[in-house]
């Protein structure tokens, strides 16, 4: 297979190589016949013809020879200037070649050779031609090859960062998993002497929730509906904790939002951040609420509680992992240090994400 890639290379190559030098070759024995009428000058069409088309053919043959010299010479650190010197040195030697053999191409078609006087004024007159065009096959050469190194160095380079950003997601994704069932489990802790039957409702539902977790793809992109489910299961495993303490609605102003791509485990730390600062600490309990909407060509989605939250500068404490986990998962992916935020809404403590809407 890798064979046959290469010959279609060299096909295609040998093929590109032999029309650039037609097209040379019309046009310039074209300009030299325009040149000729212009002034005046007597000229034999089919002789200038003959002679333009032997000169681009002998250029067409010697091309694939240029261009392996200039592939084994590249101009580059740190062999640069030594390089130079050799191809200056090959290219005149070429040039001479090729500027020897457009003065004896007349003597071949006519059968009359040039004078010695002739024929060494016409090798002078030719030999900086030949000369600019073994430099511009070399220059082309090295500016292909710079290109081609310089797109392998960028997929290269974004093929590692990619490797990295998957590793840190992993990595965070793993300590955030740790950190939800800790959590719960300490929960369902306070249960065990207070509320039996609501403590093994519990564990059932951290264990229903836990299987959903685990059997993910483990990707670093899940639909919003697969998101919005987890959550859901999450609430109601908290509900049983808080009963009639803890109301909570999910609101999707278009289904087709339901497609959308998030990162997994998005919302729940910042629900869980909302009961822990919202619910837990009144009496009461409170609302919590997640919208999500479309602004734009941005994707919305904002957790709402009644309770006081926290200061929106500094909402978490230096041992809290969910929130700047979740905070640090959003800017890995999206290079958006503003994709989490916080602000107050009147009697509203809410966090706010935006993300570029994407469907799979």
């Amino acid at each position: 297979m890798l064979r046959r890639h290469r010959l279609a290379q060299l096909a295609g190559l040998a093929f590109l190589i032999a029309i650039l030098w037609t097209f040379l070759g019309v046009f310039f024995a074209s300009q030299e016949h325009a040149i000729a009428l212009a002034r005046g000058y007597p000229e034999d069409g089919d002789e200038r013809a003959l002679h333009t088309s032997a000169v681009c053919l002998v250029w067409a043959l010697l091309s694939p020879f240029v261009i392996y010299i200039a592939d084994r010479l590249p101009l580059r650190a740190p062999d640069t200037r030594r390089n130079a010197l050799l191809l200056v040195a090959i290219g005149l030697v070429v040039a001479w070649l090729r500027a020897l053999f457009d003065a004896s191409v007349p003597g071949l078609i006519r059968d009359v050779p040039l004078s010695p006087s002739r024929f060494r004024d016409t090798v002078i007159a030719v030999l900086h031609l030949h000369f600019l065009f073994f430099a511009v096959i070399v220059g082309v050469t090295n500016f292909v090859r710079a290109r081609a190194e310089a797109d392998e160095h960028a997929k290269r380079e974004a093929r590692i960062d990619a490797e990295l950003v998957q590793a840190q997601l992993r990595r965070l994704r793993g300590d955030l998993q740790p950190h939800f069932l800790f959590n719960t489990l300490n929960a369902v802790t306070a249960l065990v002497h207070t509320d039996p039957p609501a403590a093994e409702q519990t564990v059932r539902k951290l264990i229903d929730l836990l299987r959903t977790s685990m059997s993910g793809s483990g990707g670093t992109e899940v639909s919003l509906a697969d998101e919005l489910d987890f959550v859901s299961r999450y609430l109601d495993l908290q509900k049983v904790r808080f009963g009639d303490r803890l109301r909570a609605h999910i609101d999707v102003a278009d289904p087709d939002l339901l497609q959308a791509r998030v990162p997994p485990l998005l919302l729940q730390p910042l629900v869980e951040n909302s009961i822990q600062h919202g619910i837990r600490t009144r009496p009461t309990g409170g609302e919590v609420d997640v919208r999500v909407f479309r602004d734009d060509d941005m994707l919305r989605l904002e957790v709402r509680d009644s309770g006081p939250g926290c200061d929106p500068e500094a909402p978490f404490r230096r041992d809290s992992i969910g929130v700047p986990n979740t905070r640090a998962r959003l800017e890995y992916l999206y290079h958006d240090a503003r994709a989490l935020s916080f602000r107050r809404d009147g009697e509203e403590f809410v966090a706010d994400i935006r993300i570029p809407l994407r469907y799979a």
